[in-house]
């Protein structure tokens, strides 16, 4: 059966389609789970993934494809290196930026990508308090010590030593620990009085997920790309979503 130009652009368009939609499912729900792509995500490596491999290589094979035409196959071999190129570096940079770890210090979540933690002192980590994920973020609870200076958390940011956030060896069990800082909390009901315009969000989201003010500790999430509120359930431990508000604003 002879393939016209239009038949082989539709099939190249629909195998692209279901690989590239395969990978932004793992990103967006495993290597990237809600609220992390809206706060850390790398758009400009999704735009390479949408415009070469969605875009560009059907088109190119709807331009060159011609049953019977002298170096067909070189043409197609060449688009596909086009888009496999695009492919990698799309998937590379999406790889090596994901978040690994979100790290709880004090009264925030930091971020942390993958490619960071390999400045890390990650050997000092405490495997019996925190299980690193193989795949996708693993949350984790930073305790500060009694005397911060005697582990240069004072000044030692200033002189380029890593955070309170980035110390694996203050890491411990995210669920077991949470509630020690449910009074560093940002107080909702304050915020959408002072801030009305963010009451329909906060408001939605009681209504939607049946909790109230008191079932909930909302903290910031601080990220490259943009800050959310993210939530606690305080009966649980465990996280319960995001809302989409300004967490600064207090």
């Amino acid at each position: 059966m002879h393939v016209n130009r239009f038949q082989a652009f539709a099939l190249h368009l629909a195998t692209s389609a279901i690989v590239v939609s395969l990978f932004l499912a793992l990103t967006f729900f495993v290597l990237y789970p809600p609220p992390l792509f809206e706060v850390e995500g790398t758009r400009s490596a999704i735009q390479v993934l949408l415009g070469v491999d969605i875009v560009l290589g059907p088109l190119l094979t709807l331009v060159v494809f011609k049953p019977g035409k002298p170096g067909l196959k070189f043409d197609m071999a060449v688009i596909i290196a086009i888009q496999l190129g695009g492919f990698i570096y799309g998937a590379h940079v999406i790889v090596s930026e994901r978040p690994a770890i979100v790290s709880f210090a004090v009264d925030r979540f930091v971020v942390i990508p993958a490619a960071d933690t390999k400045e890390m002192a990650m050997d000092k980590l405490d495997s019996k308090q925190v299980k690193l994920k193989a795949i996708g973020p693993t949350y984790v609870y930073t305790e500060m010590p009694e005397n911060p200076a005697e582990h240069d958390l004072v000044f030692g940011p200033l002189e380029g030593m890593p955070d309170l956030e980035r110390r694996p060896e203050f890491y411990r069990d995210f669920h077991a620990n949470i509630a020690r800082n449910f009074d560093k909390a940002i107080d909702l009901k304050k915020y959408v009085k002072k801030y009305e315009d963010a009451r329909d969000e906060v408001e939605n989201y009681l209504k939607s997920s049946g909790k109230s003010y008191e079932d909930i500790a909302a903290y910031p999430v601080s990220g490259k790309q943009h800050d959310v509120v993210m939530v606690v359930d305080k009966k649980s431990k465990q996280l319960a979503g995001f809302i989409d508000i300004n967490p600064w604003r207090r």
